[in-house]
């Protein structure tokens, strides 16, 4: 089954073919309309770059050079600023800056051999106007003068390109909007079997503030010699496939810090748990600000999960974990 829907008429040419008035015209609106669909299906109407509205003394606007699309996709170049007339208007009248396309009225038919388009700027208190394209909006002072402070341009619509669902990925875009960092303070929680370094005695807990994560100075009734660990589960951004760089910085670290990045999750090949160490470092030294490479960062968006565990010996503290993420 097969139905056609007619969606235009444009003129078919051929040798010795007499051409009249009416063939020349429906090329013309063929291509107009044409035109103006793609203007409004991909592109949208506003303004699409300059036609910024100033003022130009007590009495005088002036609104520079700029392009728009008009809301029936009509086209509108202003090459030259354009300087507008307010005196003698009204004291605190609200006025609307616009901007229209108009063609010579009915010019096809008056055997005239040109067609003059105008782009048409007016200032005025009409706020029916629904066809022109509104620049800017200004009120007069007390004295019926322009106040610089009162020309509003939030109004203004701005052309802006269509995105189709779908047509636009991660691959591409910016490379610059393909990674980005996920900073955030260490929350870690207590250790509850052995610890990962094949020490046999757990670290006390950190002690967790608003943006710091310290070892306790007392520890059962003790100065607290054993230092701090924990483990913190990552949050993976939306969309991001691998795990680029790792940073951790903080202020104290009287006995050293180990830590490890670890990739888990599920394999749903093999159904087992899956866990891979991407980085493994000890750090000394304080204060300390440490940014690491990860190789073999990729991440499954489904079944991977990220996760960081810390051991610190002594008095340590840490201030930020951060990890870079790519698409």
């Amino acid at each position: 089954m097969q139905k056609t829907q007619k969606i235009g008429t444009r003129p078919a040419y051929f040798d010795g073919q007499l051409l009249q008035a009416d063939d020349f015209i429906a090329e013309q609106r063929y291509n107009r309309l044409a035109r103006r669909r793609h203007n409004m299906a991909l592109h949208d109407w506003g303004v699409v770059s300059g036609l910024e509205v100033h003022a130009a003394g007590d009495d005088k606007i002036v609104v520079q050079p700029g392009f728009a699309v008009d809301s029936n996709g009509r086209e509108i170049d202003i090459p030259n600023p354009c300087t507008l007339d307010v005196g003698g208007m009204p004291a605190h009248v609200r006025l609307r800056v616009t901007l229209y396309h108009r063609d010579d009225t009915e010019p096809e038919r008056s055997h005239r051999n040109r067609i003059d388009s105008h782009a048409v700027l007016t200032v005025s208190d009409n706020p029916d106007d629904k066809e022109s394209l509104l620049l800017a909006t200004l009120k007069l002072d007390a004295a019926g003068k322009v106040d610089t402070r009162s020309i509003e341009l939030s109004a203004v619509r701005r052309a802006r390109t269509r995105i189709t669902p779908g047509s636009v990925d991660a691959a591409a875009l910016s490379p610059s909007l393909r990674r980005g960092w996920l900073a955030m303070p260490f929350r870690g929680s207590a250790l509850e079997k052995g610890p990962d370094d094949g020490s046999k005695e757990l670290p006390p807990p950190f002690r967790i503030g608003t943006s710091e994560a310290r070892s306790h100075d007392r520890w059962e009734g003790a100065e607290n010699t054993k230092g701090a660990g924990g483990t913190m589960a990552v949050a993976i951004p939306f969309g991001a496939k691998r795990v680029l760089h790792f940073r951790i910085a903080g202020v104290n670290n009287d006995g050293g810090i180990d830590f490890h990045v670890v990739c888990g999750g599920f394999d749903p090949v093999a159904k087992v748990h899956s866990r891979k160490v991407l980085l493994e470092k000890a750090i000394k030294g304080r204060p300390y600000n440490e940014l690491y490479p990860i190789e073999g960062g990729e991440l499954d968006p489904e079944y991977n999960t990220l996760a960081l565990w810390v051991r610190g010996h002594g008095k340590v503290s840490i201030s930020l974990v951060a990890f870079e993420f790519s698409s």
